[in-house]
């Protein structure tokens, strides 16, 4: 019953909210790849990180597979710190996975690692600091680690993985998808235009929302009917 209500939430909520950051994030990112000449050194991280990651793993080594899995964990560990839990132990295993126990958890604790590019998220805060010459490699760091959290991302985040199951499938999905663009789209804001521009991009976000809103509510829906019945139908099938 409780996953049967967050997966109520996250479709009726937290998923709307996910689609209409996505939409702004697709507006930061159009001026940011088309207009700001650093896109390419961001682009470029994401992109060696990911070659980095194949050809470690094509010799044969597996200390990338390990720092992936001990970031996920130190996540975790993070977030029940910042809840005013305890980490108890933490292992990582070559080729087996890693587990860390912590004294207090919630959904945020457990998806934690799929939704918050940490390490990227630090960098790409402290570029406004910075001297102007030293941006470009710290944009070019951003997206390396972001390049990071999205392969351990496409790895991690899948039906086996019991922080899915426990908070349900659509409300892990949701959150997922918001929290993820949300933090991409404030980090792309502040590496093209520092902390100034960040309240632009959440108004904007607020005014598609409005647009959202609006459409919703003059929806024809006694004209619709049998189809939003069929789909709606489908959607709870799924939960």
């Amino acid at each position: 019953m409780k996953t049967m209500s967050k997966n109520l939430i996250g479709f009726f909520f937290v998923m709307p909210a996910g689609v209409i950051f996505s939409l702004a994030l697709f507006e930061v990112i159009k001026r940011f790849l088309l207009i700001n000449p650093i896109n390419i050194v961001f682009i470029s991280g994401i992109i060696f990180y990911f070659l980095l990651r194949y050809l470690v793993k094509w010799i044969g080594y597996d200390f990338v597979d390990v720092g992936e899995v001990l970031v996920h964990e130190l996540v975790h560990g993070f977030f029940s710190l910042l809840f005013l839990g305890d980490v108890k132990s933490l292992s990582v295993y070559p080729k087996k996975g890693g587990q860390v126990s912590v004294s207090r958890s919630n959904f945020l604790v457990e998806l934690s690692p799929y939704c918050f590019p940490i390490i990227a998220i630090v960098v790409s805060g402290i570029k406004p600091f910075f001297i102007k010459s030293a941006g470009i490699y710290i944009v070019f760091i951003t997206g390396f680690f972001l390049g990071q959290h999205l392969a351990a991302l496409f790895k991690d985040f899948h039906l086996g993985q019991s922080d899915i199951l426990n908070n349900g499938i659509v409300f892990s999905f949701s959150v997922v998808l918001f929290l993820n663009v949300f933090f991409v789209g404030i980090m792309m804001v502040i590496l093209g235009d520092g902390y100034s521009a960040v309240p632009l991009f959440l108004n904007e976000a607020f005014e598609i929302s409005k647009k959202c809103i609006y459409l919703i509510l003059h929806f024809d829906y006694a004209g619709n009917w049998s189809k939003l019945h069929e789909l709606i139908g489908k959607l709870f099938s799924i939960l």
